[in-house]
């Protein structure tokens, strides 16, 4: 299961690291997406408006009717009644001055309000449509509204009849009432009822606008506002809530609390010991806040309902069990891969503090590391979670759905945003100190090296108190299990019903009555008349079995302003304009969560701009104070410089003389004097400080101080002193390149001529990194060989460039001359014979009779007990046979296995002496003689190899056309097949030759091998090969064959790791591991060297042939 984990793992990490600020931006987009929507689902709740019932609800009249009465009986509170027909009647008044002075327009104006109210207005929550304000109106004989059937408004009525027509009685034509009922049957149709209210309230329509004084919402006032009435009524509610619970509930609730606290203070006092005071706490802290945020949309989407005084109950234990260990873990395990500085008892060497490392690499190495751990606790967690959820029991259920999508989606953010916020960070203090450092080499003032990033945590990961891997172990395991133990006990507290923190009491939500008077006059003859109305229709229609309650608002109030000389029309047509203009701005500037994403990032984007800044002029500062107390490098100041390096050249000899080392020689290196690397300028006074000053100031850790205070001269006085030594000079100057500089003066000077530290041995400008405990000691500089291409040679189909590197010349002309004749063939076709890197150990027994048996036993039944320890011992080493040889009491065993596509003998070394070490459980009196016995044979001519193969036996094969021959070669097929007859089969027969019957294969092979970086001493082994010639087709063509029975190579380790030689790996397409079919890379690499060689030796042996 780990094995996918770590590849999903990898790759997620991988887009993560590589592309951090994308990822943040599309985390915190999904997290916008959960908030806008949870902040308009809470504003829209029902919640806040119980809670407010009675502060923010509009005084009404309800009035109910009986299926067997007649009479409107006034009820004074709300019905509960569910068997009901419920109808709101609205009324709207405007109210008339006489005289009117343009009767016919007032009606008009009239027409259009009463038609904007009805058709115009609608509701922008319902989506993908306007809402028609006719679906709410009260239709119970599925006709119109009640007052749809008034005669229309036309130009030819007067006010009078307007008012009769809407009135429906005899009245003054004071007022003109438009009476609406609705029905509100069900939330959502009170929901939009209130909303018309409110929009008509608000009109502001030609001549009649709204008297009502309308108080704000909190919602409507902003966002802030809103919170801070939630926040209060939320308050209150919880005051109630404990008011009414048990001690225990109480108990439990504020233990949560504390132990939440305790989790927040924990967090930060863990990322303090790594390095960062509060930025990567609040990374997690908000990782916590969005997968909340996320999980809580989640659910509410799946219809599960989660009452907020429970989640305000629930938020400790969520908090608990979400934890923040497992991001404290990750961020561990990503600085753990970065690199820190060395102890001084290590042999290893400080690279970073010369080449920065590549903070997205460790990043992917830390989640790969951890990942899978991390991923199996969640899920572990998430099951106990999900065995809660099927409970069944009210409030443990849901919270236990919440509590494990938090889990799910916490798991996610953590591998996508935290890790790109860790990546962000790392990043910038890497992109800081790396500047330092480079701009300190450029100015030629090496103060001392900053610390590395993973020196900030070298306490934290390594405990310098006596605590063992076992201790630690043991920790991590305890605060996993009590973590499962006391969600286990939330659990099994609330199934039992041992207290009820997470349930609702049903009492408690009921409404309370409202005993607040009307103010509504129900025995008014208008509103007396439309209750008839509505009684009547409410009889006639499908549910007049059912009462009839009517909740009469109060009218809203329009009043009549005097008509101005502006264009009615420019001003509605600009007002409307106006209007959605504003809407718009209101809704993408002025909405609550556009808002706060706008001002953080304005605050991100300066906090990042200044980061940088700051990360960008501190180095240049830093050189500009260290520059004052510098001698300048210019070419006015250059031969005072040298006078002064030849002063302190002669002190180094009266320092010399007064002691038994070796006197220094007074010699100038134009070198040593010109060199970036040399930062000792600083402070040049004309005499060298003393052996122990020297000493105090290389130990000291003091800003400024350290190796790089000291000049060259001063390090060369330490080591010829035998206060350093010469092969650690990396590993104390932390500067490769200076110290190979240093060792080069070193030993020029000891030597007789004097020449190599102003010698053409080039030395700059080397990834010494790679150098350093893998490829070469005691470095003094590098070696550059000339590397030409032979070719293309077609070889299995493909056309391949063959790389050699070789200082002989012709031969690689001579390769290439060979490639030509053999595509003209049809190329070289090669086959793998046999696979398999050997080492052959020697053992001793006390006589030849264990001896025997041991072999015996080889033989037998310790095969199979010898090849499965061997194969455990790695992931590619493969025993295929054992062979084992008694030379009197001592017995060789030899050991082949495939190795992969490295060249194998590290690894097969590590498997014999496991297998050895299990033979000796066996056999006690055995005694070990020498791991490698020379029954490999490794590096030297040997039969077996020739016999029975070592590395890669491979087998070249090519048919050249005579015309071919004659115009490539400049020779014929016969002349070619006698002289390979009489040359390279008789003539290294009569020599006495093992595996030397060719004409020069090791030229073409150490050329390659020295190319690709593998190991030219195997040139010795490797070069093994006979060449066979035979004419075919009736003696027209010539047949050409090469087997190599041994060749040793290897596409991963050694020397393909240098840049060079990888470059050519990676031009032959080969570098590296294969990523399907581990070995293929090696093979393909003997197959190449195979069928060069052959086109070697057919150049040679033609040229010969034809005399030339």
């Amino acid at each position: 299961m780990l094995s996918p984990t770590r590849s999903i793992l990898r790759a997620v990490a991988k887009q993560s690291s590589r592309n951090p600020i994308e990822m943040i931006v599309f985390c915190l987009i999904i997290a916008s997406f959960a908030y806008a929507s949870l902040f308009r689902s809470l504003i829209e709740s029902e919640y806040f408006n119980e809670l407010s019932f009675n502060n923010n609800k509009v005084d009404s009249t309800k009035v109910i009717v009986q299926p067997n009465s007649n009479d409107f009986v006034l009820s004074t509170r709300i019905e509960s009644t569910t068997q009901a027909s419920k109808v709101q009647l609205k009324q709207i008044v405007i109210p008339i001055e006489n005289p009117v002075s343009n009767q016919h327009k007032f009606i008009d104006n009239i027409r259009e309000f009463k038609e904007f109210i009805e058709k115009e207005i609608f509701n922008t929550e319902i989506i993908n449509k306007l809402y028609d304000n006719y679906h709410l109106c009260f239709k119970p004989i599925e006709n119109d509204m009640i007052n749809s059937k008034c005669i229309e408004i036309n130009n030819n009525i007067s006010l009078e009849q307007v008012s009769m027509q809407y009135y429906n009685h005899e009245l003054n034509s004071h007022h003109v009432i438009l009476t609406y009922a609705l029905e509100v049957n069900d939330p959502h149709s009170i929901h939009l009822a209130n909303s018309l209210e409110d929009q008509i309230a608000k009109l502001h329509f030609s001549q009649f606008v709204s008297t009502i004084k309308r108080q704000s919402t909190p919602a409507e006032k902003g966002s802030f506002a809103w919170l801070a009435f939630a926040f209060g009524s939320l308050v209150l509610k919880i005051q109630e809530l404990i008011q009414k619970a048990d001690t225990i509930d109480i108990v439990v609730i504020c233990a949560g609390w504390l132990l939440m606290q305790l989790t927040f203070l924990t967090l930060f006092l863990n990322m303090q010991k790594i390095g960062s005071r509060y930025i990567l706490a609040m990374c997690v802290m908000s990782n916590g806040f969005f997968a909340f945020m996320s999980a809580l949309l989640t659910i509410n989407v799946f219809g599960v309902t989660n009452h907020l005084s429970i989640i305000s109950e629930a938020i400790p234990f969520l908090i608990i069990t979400v934890g923040f260990e497992k991001p404290f873990a990750l961020t561990k395990a990503v600085f753990a891969t970065s690199p820190s500085k060395e102890s001084p008892q290590s042999n290893q060497v400080d690279k970073s503090a010369e080449f920065p490392y590549n903070v997205r690499d460790c990043v992917i190495a830390g989640v790969v590391q951890k990942g899978p751990l991390i991923v199996r606790d969640y899920f572990i967690e998430i099951g106990v979670l999900f065995i809660g959820a099927l409970s069944g029991v009210a409030g443990l259920q849901e919270f236990c759905f919440l509590a494990a999508f938090i889990l799910l989606y916490d798991c996610v953010f953590l591998f996508t945003f935290y890790t790109a916020m860790l990546t962000l960070k790392l990043e910038l203090k890497r992109i800081r100190k790396t500047q330092l450092k480079q701009r300190l080499v450029e100015s030629d003032e090496l103060i001392s090296s900053p610390a590395n990033i993973g020196q900030n945590i070298v306490e934290a990961l390594c405990d310098t108190t006596v605590e063992t891997e076992e201790t630690k172990k043991f920790d991590n395991q305890m605060i996993a299990r009590i973590k499962l133990l006391i969600i286990a006990g939330f659990l099994i507290m609330h199934v039992m019903n041992f207290c009820t923190t997470l349930h609702t009491n049903d009492q408690t939500d009921q409404a309370q009555p409202n005993l607040q008077t009307p103010k509504v006059d129900i025995h008014d003859p208008e509103i007396m008349q439309n209750l008839n109305n509505l009684l009547i229709q409410h009889r006639a229609g499908s549910e007049s079995h059912f009462p009839l309650i009517i909740d009469i608002t109060p009218p809203i109030i329009f009043r009549v302003v005097q008509d101005s000389g502006t264009n009615p029309i420019l001003v509605q047509a600009f007002y409307k304009s106006f209007d959605s203009l504003l809407n718009l701005w209101s809704f993408y500037v002025q909405d609550p969560v556009l808002s706060k994403w706008i001002s953080l990032g304005l605050i991100v984007s300066i906090f990042l701009n200044v980061y940088l800044l700051n990360a960008h002029k501190q180095p240049k500062a830093t050189l500009e104070r260290v520059g004052k107390e510098s001698i300048s490098l210019t070419e006015e100041n250059h031969v005072k410089k040298v006078e002064i390096e030849k002063e302190l050249i002669a002190e180094v000899v009266e320092t010399a003389t007064s002691s038994p080392v070796k006197v220094v020689p007074e010699k100038v290196s134009k070198n040593l004097i010109g060199s970036e690397i040399d930062s000792s300028t600083k402070g040049v006074d004309k005499k060298l400080r003393s052996v122990e000053q020297c000493i105090e100031i290389l130990k000291s850790t003091a800003l400024g101080a350290g190796p790089s205070e000291l000049i060259d001269e001063e390090i060369i006085l330490l080591v010829n002193n035998g206060k350093i030594a010469a092969y650690a000079l990396e590993k104390v100057l932390r500067n490769m390149e200076r110290a190979v500089k240093i060792r080069r003066a070193l030993i020029s000077r000891a030597t007789i001529t004097k020449t190599l530290e102003t010698s053409a041995l080039p030395m700059e400008n080397y990834d010494y990194a790679k150098v350093m405990g893998s490829c070469c000691e005691n470095v003094i500089g590098y070696m550059p060989i000339p590397v030409g291409i032979a070719g293309p040679l077609e070889i299995d189909g493909e056309m391949i460039h063959i790389p050699m590197a070789t200082t002989e010349g012709c031969l690689v002309a001579s390769t290439a001359r060979g490639c030509k004749a053999i595509n003209a063939g049809g190329g070289a076709t090669t086959i793998i014979t046999q696979d398999g890197m050997t080492r052959g150990p020697c053992v001793e027994f006390p006589n030849i009779t264990r001896a025997g048996e041991a072999k015996a036993w080889i033989d037998n039944e310790g095969n199979s007990i010898i090849k499965q320890t061997f194969n455990s011992t790695s992931r590619f080493a493969r025993l295929q046979k054992l062979k084992a040889t008694l030379a009197g009491k001592l017995l060789f065993i030899r050991f082949s296995t495939t190795t992969g596509d490295a060249m194998g003998m590290n690894m097969i070394s590590k498997g014999c002496e496991k297998s050895l070490s299990v033979m000796s459980e066996h056999f006690p009196d055995m005694q070990i003689i020498s791991l490698s016995g020379n029954y490999c044979t490794d590096k030297k001519p040997a039969a077996i190899n020739w016999i029975e193969g070592r590395g890669k036996s491979v087998v070249a094969e090519s048919i050249i056309p005579g015309d071919v021959v004659q115009k490539v070669l400049k020779t014929s097929v016969e002349a070619l097949v006698e002289l390979n007859v009489s040359k390279n089969l008789v003539g290294s027969a009569m020599a006495g030759s093992i595996g030397g019957f060719n004409a020069h294969a090791a030229n073409i092979l150490t050329a390659i091998y020295i190319a690709t970086g593998q190991d030219p001493a195997q040139n010795v082994e490797s070069s093994n090969c006979i060449t066979l010639m035979k004419t075919v087709n009736n003696g027209q063509d010539l047949h050409l064959t090469c087997t190599m029975p041994s060749i040793e190579v290897g596409t991963i380790g050694g020397g393909t790791i240098l840049g060079a030689q990888g470059s050519m790996l990676e031009m032959l397409g080969i570098r590296g591991a294969h990523p399907t079919t581990p070995g293929l890379n090696a093979q393909k690499l003997a197959r190449i060297i195979c069928a060069a060689v052959m086109a070697g030796e057919l150049s040679l042996c033609a040229a010969l042939a034809a005399g030339s």
